[in-house]
């Protein structure tokens, strides 16, 4: 229970510190649109960045997760979970086992 309180005063202190950021940026005359999301440098980076890690997660990681997907599924369709629990696992080869991200 103590941990719950806990998580719950870190929440509330995160939202309100994002609340003063956003205040204090309006006071100062900062804004995101303008001054960040106009920059054509900023944009350049974001974009450079994005197109790296799609690069990374089709020739690296896709054909990786799939299998260690289809793996998952398979074990635990093999589970021994007894009958009538109600509970429907994917079939291996089913369309959520193909994974469709950053495409």
């Amino acid at each position: 229970m103590i941990l719950k309180s806990h998580n719950k005063g870190s929440l509330l202190m995160i939202a309100i510190l994002l609340i003063a950021v956003i205040a204090l940026m309006g006071y100062f005359g900062i804004s995101l649109e303008r001054d960040v999301a106009g920059n054509p440098t900023i944009q350049s980076n974001f974009s450079y960045v994005w197109n790296e890690i799609k690069f990374v997660w089709n020739n690296y990681l896709k054909e990786a997760t799939g299998k260690l997907w289809r793996w998952a599924v398979i074990n635990v369709n093999n589970l021994p979970l007894g009958s009538g629990n109600g509970v429907q696992v994917p079939q291996a080869g089913s369309q959520i086992d193909t994974l469709i991200l950053f495409q």
